[in-house]
């Protein structure tokens, strides 16, 4: 293998993999490629799922490609799902919590899943001399663990908890991995403390993050159209269309926002949800005639139009691992705004690259949008110190060197080095 690690094929684990975009397929994606490139022998297992109502249901959208491909120089596995097996998991767990039983949580953990089938005889086969796998809370993540253990293959699980999310990660079956994988691989400085609080080696955490790629993001995002219509600066949510992530915040504070910039157009884009009809019904209620655009689902192309011609970008989210969004927006140093909740005071700091708010504090929120607003130095400030940051510590190829890291480490790990 390229750099310090031994020669054999590296494997990555995903639960969803290219063409699906969510997080997690994002980041395995850009790692695995980065790797190829280096010139590993890198191998992908994922499942034919594009998101996870594939693990637990028969009629999910399934990827309509080959079982196995080559993907730039990534050699692809698609593993389909028991998804019945999933599916029985939560009455499972339901019943076992009620009679008090000690296999409910792990009856949760399948429910989670994704159960993938030929899994083991997958990994057995290829023989990997490393693992490196994401994210918690799904299946996989436990299986590597234990399996990584047995063989004495070391596993980095790159797990993007979210600690204020204690439903999802809030489980002894996650800390009990954390400590049978040879290594963990962290967003932030402030997921790497939490996993050390579980009782990991901090010598056994690296802090990899997240990234972009600004190239691909800029050149995506086009010439934006001419808006003829549009008078005033634009205000940008993006982000999954939810409570969770602070949208309901957004709209609270849309009236004083309105009421100190009148021409503001006020776009609200990103991915359905359970609560998005709720919300949309909210931020129209309270629009009164100003600016509103509400934009389900949109390409990757239209969102980065929508951030390039941003003049600010808000993203509340009450529990983040990380925030990706940032990064995009960084990239077209426009400022950002988002809570201070997880691990987002270490991807934005307060005052030099965005600006942050007490999660749900909708007044607040309104007082950093007007105060940006009202300021075009400091928006371009703020913007410019983001953009600094991407290109300096979060492009995939600063990434991929940190998960190297991660990788040899656990390596020496395994050998009791």
């Amino acid at each position: 293998m390229a750099g310090d690690l031994a020669d054999g094929p590296l494997v990555f684990v995903a639960q969803t993999y290219f063409p699906a975009v969510d997080g997690t397929a994002t980041l395995i994606r850009h790692l695995a490629e980065q790797f190829a490139a280096d010139g590993d022998d890198v191998h992908v297992i994922t499942t034919d799922a594009l998101d996870p109502s594939g693990f637990r249901g028969r009629n999910a959208q399934r990827v309509k490609r080959p079982r196995a491909e080559e993907l730039r120089g990534v050699q692809v596995h698609r593993l389909a799902t028991r998804w019945w097996l999933s599916a029985l998991g939560r009455p499972v767990q339901a019943v076992a919590s009620r009679a008090r039983l000690p296999g409910a949580e792990r009856a949760g953990d399948v429910f989670l899943g994704p159960v993938m089938r030929g899994f083991h005889e997958t990994l057995n086969h290829l023989g990997p001399t490393a693992v490196y796998a994401s994210a918690f809370p799904f299946w996989h993540m436990h299986q590597l663990a234990a399996w990584g253990e047995r063989r004495q293959v070391p596993v980095v699980l790159h797990g993007a908890v979210h600690p204020d999310d204690r439903w999802a990660f809030d489980r002894s079956s996650i800390r009990r991995s954390c400590l049978r994988a040879a290594g963990y691989a962290a967003n932030t400085a402030y997921e790497a403390r939490y996993v050390e609080g579980l009782g990991v080696p901090r010598s056994r955490i690296t802090v990899v993050g997240a990234g972009v790629d600004p190239d691909a993001l800029t050149a995506v995002a086009g010439t934006p159209p001419a808006e003829p219509h549009r008078r005033g600066p634009r205000v940008l949510f993006f982000g999954h269309l939810s409570v969770r992530k602070g949208l309901d915040t957004v709209v609270e504070a849309l009236p004083a926002i309105w009421s100190r910039h009148p021409t503001a157009e006020v776009v609200i884009a990103g991915k359905t949800t359970d609560d998005a009809d709720a919300l949309r019904r909210a931020a129209v209620e309270v629009s009164r005639g100003h600016a509103l655009r509400w934009l389900a689902d949109v390409t990757e192309a239209e969102k980065a139009a929508l951030l390039a011609s941003s003049s600010v970008v808000l993203y509340p989210s009450r529990a983040e691992s990380f925030g990706i969004v940032f990064l995009e927006a960084w990239t077209f140093a426009v400022p950002v705004i988002g809570s201070s909740a997880g691990a987002v005071p270490d991807v934005v700091e307060d005052g030099v690259t965005g600006l942050l708010i007490a999660p749900g504090d909708s007044a607040a929120l309104a007082d950093s949008v007007s105060r940006l607003l009202a300021d075009p130095a400091e928006r371009r400030r703020l913007g410019d110190e983001g953009q600094r940051r991407v290109h300096e510590r979060h492009t995939w190829p600063a990434v991929a060197l940190r998960a190297r890291q991660a990788l040899t480490t656990a390596g020496r790990s395994g050998d009791g080095t």
